[in-house]
């Protein structure tokens, strides 16, 4: 053993291949340098004879330190956690994960997963979950209403994944039932489905959209004081049954004559033109965003003369079974002028009014004598309803009563 010691001493003195921190060469620690360092030689260049012929030890740290005088440098023990050999108990990570993740997702999700971690153990797999035939159950045509209630639901996707849904402008909760927003315009939506968790989870792995109907009328209409106008009069409208907070608006359609004070409130005034030739009447619309609840036409008369426009037949009734027809003319403006009977009247003493002219049967009543004034034909061509009697001239001055409209 000293032979080989005095022989490769020469070869590694000097040489700094010690496992211990590099030291200066001096007498002192001259032979632990050379001891260490025929460690490294025995280990590198194979056993010598001698090692061949010693006794077995049993472990190898007390070998080495008989064969050539090495103590392994003892450091004492590190504090650190050994989750697999002392890991926490069940019971504990449960409470830990309902502490530290409970029901978080994006990247809350995540800063929380990173905690649970450092104190239970974790096994991660990459796991993409976006494609492999995932599909989205929703709405007929992809269209709900406002502030309408949808479950959305989903086919395929892979193994152990589970999806979350998600909502621009609308309430999404993540098992997919969706809140329309509530709009009184027609909007669009933007919706996705995403892997909850997964090396995916935050793509979207499927986005569409979806259409939000404006919200629809309650049976609310317009209320307005007379639809007979004089030019330049001012008439006031409101919305009868009106629901508090709706944005009501109002309208003239095909930018009819006249105009509106105000877009956005439940009462609004209208003024008419100073004219109106040729009878352009307005008809106002009230709206809930793009739907008409209701509308209204109005007559603009700017004829000022007494002339008749129109008659207005009426049955009148005389006596049981008696009837005759009156003709009543009026203004342009719709004011009466005076009424006449049309001097065609019927009597009957028979059953149910009935008599006999030739060889028909009448009714003398409210509508037997509208046929029997018609089968007489002694009260012109209209026996029946409104008779517009206007001339082209009172036409083009504007005389537009409200019965001619």
């Amino acid at each position: 053993m000293g032979r080989f010691r005095n022989s490769i001493s020469r070869l590694i003195r000097g040489v700094e291949y010690s496992r211990l921190p590099q030291m200066s060469v001096d007498s002192t620690y001259q032979e632990m340098q050379t001891s260490a360092s025929e460690k490294y030689a025995q280990d590198n260049y194979g056993k010598f004879d001698e090692s061949e012929h010693q006794t077995a030890i049993g472990n190898d740290d007390d070998y080495q330190e008989l064969e050539y005088n090495y103590r392994p440098l003892n450091i004492g023990s590190i504090g650190f956690y050994d989750i697999d050999k002392y890991p926490p108990a069940v019971a504990d990570c449960a409470a830990i994960w309902k502490r530290t993740v409970g029901n978080l997702s994006g990247s809350s999700f995540w800063r929380a997963f990173r905690k649970y971690a450092e104190k239970c153990p974790t096994e991660f797999l990459f796991n993409f979950c976006c494609g492999k035939g995932l599909r989205v159950r929703g709405p007929v045509n992809n269209q709900l209403a406002s502030g309408q209630v949808f479950k959305f639901g989903y086919s395929g996707g892979g193994v152990g994944c589970h999806y979350e849904f998600g909502a621009r402008r609308g309430r999404m909760m993540l098992d997919g039932e969706y809140t329309a927003p509530t709009t009184w315009v027609t909007i669009t939506d933007n919706l996705w489905i995403q892997p909850f968790l997964g090396d995916d989870h935050a793509k979207h792995c499927l986005e569409w959209k979806v259409k939000i109907i404006s919200a629809n009328c309650s049976g609310e209409t317009i209320g307005v004081a007379s639809q007979q106008l004089e030019t330049g009069e001012k008439v006031t409208l409101t919305v009868v049954g009106a629901i508090a907070g709706v944005p009501y608006s109002w309208n003239i359609q095909n930018d009819g004559p006249g105009k509106l004070s105000g877009q956005t409130t439940t009462t609004i005034n209208y003024t008419a033109p100073d004219t109106n030739p040729g009878c352009t009447n307005p008809t106002i619309e009230l709206l809930i965003g793009e739907g008409a609840c209701d509308t209204v036409t109005l007559a603009i008369n700017g004829y000022k003369a007494v002339d008749p426009a129109y008659y207005m037949w009426t049955s009148l009734q005389t006596g049981t079974c008696a009837w005759t027809r009156q003709r009543s003319s009026y203004k342009c403006n719709g004011e009466f002028i005076t009424g006449s009977e049309c001097g065609v009247s019927c009597s009957s003493a028979g059953v149910d009014c009935k008599f006999k002219y030739g060889d028909t049967d009448y009714f003398c009543t409210g509508t037997g004598v509208i046929i029997w004034c018609q089968t007489m034909g002694s009260c012109g061509p209209v026996c029946s309803g409104v008779q517009d009697i206007r001339t082209e001239g009172m036409k083009a001055s504007g005389c537009c009563p409200l019965q001619l409209v």
